[in-house]
């Protein structure tokens, strides 16, 4: 009887042994599912339990099935992982990690107006970057060690005016050298920027009279800002630019999978806009780029005024490869500031990105920036997510040298891995990306600043003498104890 027991009891343990077993390959199949059908840069690593499914780690946190395989999520959105569509209910709201009605299929393409994203224009708080670039006797700032180790040497920021003049070349002369140190040419407002490096004093701007005399017409710098005027130039009539020139630089490594659906959205919806809100001619060029041993290190499609072929270009685009963190963002800008730029015209880089160059690449790209400023190329960065302090510095810096703007996407449209946020004193207004990017680029058309948004200053209204009293009346008083 009790070998009759014995044997019975090991077939129970052997047939759910076997279950288990089932359970488990289930399970990796399910895994081994989403890794092939998630959007690029998600899925693989070891499958583990994660709330309601199971998720591989990945490089913008965890991606990861539900139990029927069907939907998965990243920690932020809900995926259809026979898509890689980020899930959207009928009102563009994103359905919860935790749950939520699944929506219907025709709710799930993403659409222009849900990314969220911040502008900072750090030409209008110079004083403040200065401080996070400085190292003092107080501590350092918070770029300080990344200015002094690499490039991209913004510091003193001298503002030239030329009156009535786009397209003025503008120079940085420093007379204790005797070497022009800097270039940069005007916009609309005839407004350009350059930089002088720490400890040099003895400054002076030039730019050419346009009066038909081949000289140039100098003045001192003192107070970091220089105007020339019209009779200094020798002009009557205002000199404008009435086109624009867009060249979108994209990162397209796996770690943009989160976004990159999105950004082609934004991007057809922002041409359009921009053409209707400044009557100008605008040309649209693409460029993406990867890394070293990738598919391709960079592809592109040249200044068009086709936009519907520019964007037929973009959509064929899709997000793999890279490995490291760093990526070839030194060759992109390198070769996109020598493509064909107009002379009299707005000329715009929009880089969206969320890696630097290789350490050993940042001289290459900081001379790729100040080859851009000497053309009057502003560029335009675009944190998206996973970047770091590192990173937010060479942004921002390659956007401050040429006369650009810094902005950044936000954890506020739920997209995407996490964002890091702007360091600055105060966060800006937070906006649709492609609202955000459609008034940065007007304005830096028309060259109307400031840029910077900020929230308004809300404060608690006081109540008057009369509304006190009236309170203290209706007060009970409080007895003394007996």
């Amino acid at each position: 009887m009790k070998k009759i027991l014995l044997v019975t009891l090991l077939i129970v343990a052997i047939v759910a042994s076997l279950a288990a077993c089932n359970d488990v390959t289930a399970v990796k199949n399910a895994s081994e599912d989403y890794a092939a059908d998630a959007p690029a840069g998600y899925g693989g690593g070891t499958s583990s339990p994660s709330g309601g499914g199971y998720g591989g780690e990945s490089a913008h946190g965890d991606a990861g099935i539900r139990e029927s395989g069907a939907i998965s999520y990243d920690g932020h959105i809900v995926y259809e992982s026979a898509t890689g569509k980020a899930m959207v209910d009928a009102e563009g709201g994103y359905v919860p990690e935790g749950g939520g009605e699944e929506p219907a299929v025709e709710n799930t393409t993403p659409r222009a107006g849900l990314l969220t994203a911040c502008a900072y224009d750090d030409h209008e708080y110079a004083a403040y970057w200065q401080g996070l670039i400085t190292s003092t006797q107080e501590g350092d700032g918070e770029f300080a060690r990344y200015f002094d180790t690499f490039a991209f040497k913004a510091y003193r920021q001298i503002k030239v005016t030329v009156e009535g003049v786009a397209g003025a070349i503008v120079y940085l002369f420093d007379r204790t050298s005797n070497n022009n140190i800097g270039r940069a040419v005007t916009d609309n407002a005839g407004v350009a920027y350059l930089f002088a490096p720490s400890g040099m004093s003895d400054l002076e701007v030039q730019t050419p009279n346009l009066d038909g005399h081949a000289n140039l017409i100098t003045k001192l710098v003192n107070d970091d800002e220089v105007t020339f005027t019209k009779e200094d130039v020798g002009i009557t009539a205002d000199k404008k630019f009435d086109r624009i020139q867009v060249m979108f630089v994209i990162d397209t490594t796996g770690s943009m999978g989160d976004e990159i659906s999105y950004l082609k959205e934004e991007i057809d919806d922002v041409i359009g806009r921009i053409k209707a809100q400044t009557n100008a001619e605008v040309t649209l060029a693409i460029m993406v780029y990867r890394d070293e041993g990738d598919e391709y290190v960079t592809d592109y499609s040249d200044f068009s005024t086709d936009v519907t072929t520019q964007q037929a270009y973009l959509k064929q685009q899709d997000a793999s490869g890279g490995g490291d963190f760093p990526e070839a963002v030194d060759v992109a800008l390198t070769e996109a500031v020598s493509k064909q730029w107009m002379a009299q015209a707005t000329k715009i880089i929009v880089h969206v990105a969320d890696a630097p160059a290789h350490d050993n690449d940042v001289e290459n790209w900081s001379k790729a920036a100040t080859k851009a400023a000497e053309q009057g190329i502003r560029i335009v960065s675009v944190a998206s997510s996973g970047i770091d302090k590192k990173t937010e510095y060479f942004f921002r810096s390659h956007s401050l040298v040429t006369g650009g703007v810094s902005v950044w996407l936000t954890d506020d449209s739920g997209i995407g891995g996490e964002h890091l946020e702007g360091t600055v004193e105060k966060r800006p207004v937070v906006e649709p990306l492609n609202d955000c990017l459609v008034r940065v680029m007007a304005a830096l058309h028309t060259g109307d600043r400031p840029i910077t948004v900020m929230p308004e200053e809300t404060t608690e209204e006081q109540p008057t003498e009369q509304q006190t009293g009236q309170e203290d009346a209706q007060t009970p008083q409080t007895q003394p104890e007996e």
